[in-house]
């Protein structure tokens, strides 16, 4: 009970404790406790299980092995020396937002020390470490806007089959990455344009190149955009455009298309 509350009005309605003395609450504040440093390493495990890790919901089946490290008090959760091999049947984040349908993984996985608590979603990409081959069914595309770069503000989006190899190390994608978006659904927005459709996306990474990002847009139908400005962008094949991403300048290069 607290001492500043008045609680006259409903008293009568609690029950009444017997062979109990009532003492007085005890006031004086907790001592704060260090936080608990857990480590557990050589995590093997296999079969079909159902996942929990702060935000992240799902099952799996498979097989996962991993050195991890979690301290208590929402501090740093980390991943080291992983390696998986897991069909996906189901992830969600954040509740019930289903990011992931379907999808198979194998590869080497890590994650660098990292808050959830202030890293909620696709911010936690970020601290991702990865060099696997992924084949999977996406709801949302929204995380490729993580590697665009924010070019005149495009924002991508939408729903489509993953394919392909992904090196990637805390947010930047390595040499020999390329993967392959088969878009049911795709949205583009980029300066005064705006297309949704159908289409793929493609984002490679060559050894030539290693500092740039090769983004490949391409619509096969659409079915809406506005502020198109005549003759700048040709949709007569359904191309959009091409855009290079240079990962360590702050501008960009589009490429004219035929």
């Amino acid at each position: 009970m607290k001492p500043d509350k008045d609680f006259s009005a409903v008293l009568k309605y609690f029950p009444p404790i017997e062979g109990r003395q009532i003492n007085d609450a005890i006031l004086t504040p907790k001592k704060k406790r260090k936080p608990w440093r857990i480590s557990l390493e050589g995590i093997h495990a296999s079969g079909t299980h159902q996942i929990w890790i702060y935000q992240l919901k799902g099952t799996i089946e498979g097989e996962l092995q991993a050195d991890l490290a979690i301290q208590t008090q929402s501090g740093p959760f980390s991943i080291e020396n992983g390696f998986v091999d897991l069909a996906i049947q189901s992830l969600l984040i954040n509740g019930d937002n289903e990011v992931l349908r379907q999808g198979s993984f194998k590869g080497e996985l890590a994650i660098a020390p990292i808050v959830f608590k202030e890293n909620k979603g696709i911010k936690a990409i970020p601290y991702v470490i990865t060099d696997f081959e992924v084949d999977a069914d996406v709801d949302s595309l929204a995380f490729l806007n993580l590697f665009s770069g924010n070019f005149h503000g495009m924002k991508i989006n939408g729903a489509g089959e993953l394919n392909g190899h992904l090196i990637m190390d805390r947010g930047i994608l390595l040499p020999a990455t390329d993967m392959i978006v088969a878009a049911h659904k795709l949205s583009v927005a980029v300066m005064s344009h705006r297309v949704e459709g159908e289409g793929s996306i493609r984002l490679d990474v060559s050894a030539s190149k290693p500092e740039s990002l090769n983004l490949d847009i391409q619509f096969t139908t659409w079915r809406h955009f506005t502020g198109m400005i005549p003759g700048r962008l040709s949709l007569a094949k359904g191309w959009l455009f091409q855009v290079v991403v240079k990962l360590v300048c702050p501008w960009f290069k589009i490429r004219t298309m035929v």
